[in-house]
């Protein structure tokens, strides 16, 4: 099937279909709360840094869409929130851009957000059909991005009509490109999770961001069942996956990685919940694919994650991380 016709797809139904399925466990997780903080709410900071640049809040816009029509407005639309709520705007994938030159634009928001970190994006397992750290340099350079994420989606793609099912020898093909480039590598899963045991893999061959983008948010094996009219088989695929609490709370234990969190994250409580967990920023794609006004779903965002850190009783995002909270009572 045509590139285009499959990202119009995807679209389209995440649009109007309810493709959410499982538990991130972020529901069940309760944290710890104090009566008495001792801090005032109007000194409480939400800033932090990731990749080099100053940011507002721990939350990054999720990757989500991309060369088409509707994803020019979209992108830019998401960009121009991210530039003045300061925060990270990641890209759906990218990979179409170097496969239909003139789908570029869609993507080309860099100028739009100048002091936050742009996020491109390509399937890992296009290094199995061809691509190698050259094309990632390329569409890294092409649109000025700040890093690139490798997204693994192994379950979305074998339940795909003529979909990229060979991951044999994937992870020495990751290791050549963080080796051989000069920006930051983001290795992400799409919303089944990723375990203890990847990670560890994925550590090894010097991958320094990890996304989880656990189960509980949008759900790929539901949206291509959808796509060809198979139910059934979504619903019953759907099942897969590690929940993106449970993800942290393995991945957290692995010394050295930097975890970002997505995956069923609605709200500023979520976020909180997250980095309580171990993870250094949340993203959230469908809540702003679906938000009227981005930049107002910023703002309750940041409210949610101070009213969450007042109840905590700490006044930086820092101690938000539950070895750094336990130290500090």
């Amino acid at each position: 099937m045509d590139i285009t016709k499959r990202k119009e797809d995807h679209l389209k139904i995440c649009l109007e279909e309810n493709v959410s399925r499982g538990n991130s466990g972020f529901d069940d997780f309760i944290l710890p709360y104090l009566a008495l903080p001792e801090i005032n709410f109007e000194k409480i900071s939400t800033e932090t840094e990731f990749l080099g640049f100053k940011v507002a809040l721990p939350v990054f816009i999720s990757s989500m869409t991309g060369g088409l029509t509707e994803g020019k407005a979209i992108n830019q639309k998401l960009a121009q929130a991210a530039q003045t709520g300061k925060i990270p705007l990641a890209l759906g994938s990218c990979r179409i851009i170097l496969e239909k030159p003139e789908t570029l634009e869609s993507f080309n928001v860099k100028s739009l957000m100048p002091d936050v970190p742009l996020l491109a994006n390509i399937g890992a397992v296009q290094l199995n059909y061809g691509w190698t750290y050259e094309e990632c340099s390329r569409i890294v350079d092409t649109l000025k991005a700040d890093a690139l994420i490798l997204h693994l989606n192994p379950l979305q793609e074998v339940l795909q009509d003529g979909g990229n099912t060979n991951f044999e020898g994937l992870m020495d093909k990751i290791a050549k490109v963080v080796k051989k480039v000069d920006f930051p590598i983001i290795v992400k899963e799409v919303g089944t999770g990723i375990s203890a045991k990847t990670a560890s893999i994925l550590q090894s061959a010097g991958v320094k961001y990890i996304d989880v983008a656990g189960h509980g948010g949008t759900n790929w094996a539901l949206v291509e069942a959808l796509r060809y009219k198979n139910e059934t088989q979504g619903e019953l695929f759907a099942t897969l996956g590690i929940s993106t609490v449970k993800s942290l709370q393995e991945c957290s234990a692995i010394k050295g990685i930097n975890l970002l969190a997505s995956g069923g994250i609605k709200n500023g409580l979520d976020v909180a919940k997250a980095l309580y967990l171990g993870a250094k920023m949340g993203g959230l794609a469908k809540p702003f694919l679906m938000a009227e006004n981005p930049q107002q779903l910023i703002e309750q965002l940041k409210f949610e994650l101070k009213v969450t850190m007042f109840s905590m009783g700490i006044s930086s995002v820092h101690q938000l991380s539950y070895q750094v909270y336990r130290e500090g009572i």
